[in-house]
């Protein structure tokens, strides 16, 4: 498998509001002054590349406030291994998007490490598990 390092990363970054640190001399991202209590759960897939896409079972870090008043979420973690290999990711939230009921989505758009020659696209709200 190829080093994470060795990826081209496709994803926007909230500089202020994160401080990078690193565990083991892998690169996390602490974020400051957040509710740990805020975070969101999803449930997705990935864009269909090379006959496949991979299943991508998410939670991510506490809310990150943005100047405006609303808040983006920083998520990073890997999808399922599936068809013999995986892809990495790590990526920021759109800011929420209110629903009727008083809760809220954010949208994603962002693309996976490239593996076994391709990579594969995420977008779209986050998609709570079924029953949530």
């Amino acid at each position: 498998m190829d080093s994470y390092l060795d990826h081209n990363w496709n994803f926007e970054l909230v500089e202020l509001a994160c401080v990078l640190r690193e565990e083991g001399g892998i690169p996390l991202y602490t974020h400051v002054k957040s509710d740990p209590a805020h975070n969101h759960g999803s449930v997705t897939h990935t864009s269909s590349d090379h006959e496949h896409a991979h299943q991508c079972l998410d939670i991510t870090a506490p809310a990150i406030w943005t100047e405006d008043g609303s808040h983006v979420h920083h998520s990073e973690s890997w999808v399922m291994y599936e068809q013999g290999h995986s892809h990495y990711y790590k990526a920021v939230s759109g800011p929420a998007v209110p629903l009727p009921n008083n809760y809220h989505v954010h949208n994603w758009d962002f693309y996976t490490s490239v593996s076994a020659g391709h990579r594969h696209h995420v977008s779209g709200p986050d998609m709570p598990a079924p029953g949530i």
